[in-house]
């Protein structure tokens, strides 16, 4: 919506101000269910399905993924019509943040909130002296 206004006075009107807006939500963000926030995936996981809450009147959902931070650098993203998707390519070592947000003719809602999900990192191994240098 956009408005704008004007003093009026029997002696005539002032000029119009500057146009100012505001915007209604069509829909409310998605609320994330899974994988909960902060979980560590063991090492050698290369897959998780990202999964979220119903939307009443949301035709689709967005989702990112970013391995940089919420909003950084897309992994991954997409539109689904369901409330779930299925993400593939998880590196160890790495911790990945993600939200989603309602569609539908009116528009996109706001991102929902930021949740992250780690791939637990091997151990550095650390070199074992040599037996006959042990004195």
């Amino acid at each position: 919506y956009f408005w704008r206004i004007r003093a009026a006075k029997s002696c005539g009107v002032s000029p119009w101000t500057a146009c100012w807006s505001f915007g209604v939500e069509c829909l409310p963000a998605p609320v994330l269910s899974g994988p909960a926030d902060g979980t560590l995936y063991p090492i050698g996981t290369t897959s998780t399905t990202l999964t979220w809450n119903a939307v009443s009147g949301a035709l689709s959902y967005d989702y990112e993924v970013s391995n940089v931070s919420c909003g950084g650098a897309i992994f991954a993203s997409g539109n689904t019509g369901s409330t779930g998707a299925f993400i593939s390519g998880l590196t160890d070592g790495l911790t990945y943040y993600w939200r989603v947000r309602s569609v539908n003719a009116c528009g996109a809602s706001s991102w929902s909130g930021c949740w992250t999900f780690s791939v637990d990192a091997p151990a550095l191994l650390s070199a074992v002296p040599d037996r006959k240098s042990v004195v």
